[in-house]
């Protein structure tokens, strides 16, 4: 169970996983410019992944089921 990112120009990121409450499930730092996060000990539900480059700030939502 995982969720593949892939970040275009990737020199360093920050990944952070946070629930639709807000509480930050998992950060961690991506090197990659295709990246494979292991999500696995998450619950099903809809989650909002930030990711912070040195240029911007993305946002997406997912849901795991």
């Amino acid at each position: 169970e995982s969720i593949r990112l892939f970040i275009e120009n990737n020199t360093s990121s920050v990944v952070e996983i946070y629930s639709l409450e807000g509480k930050i499930m998992l950060k961690t730092d991506v090197e990659l410019e295709n990246s494979f996060l292991n999500v696995k000990h998450l619950n099903s539900g809809t989650y909002l992944i930030k990711v912070f480059s040195e240029k911007e700030v993305q946002q997406f939502r997912s849901v795991k089921y």
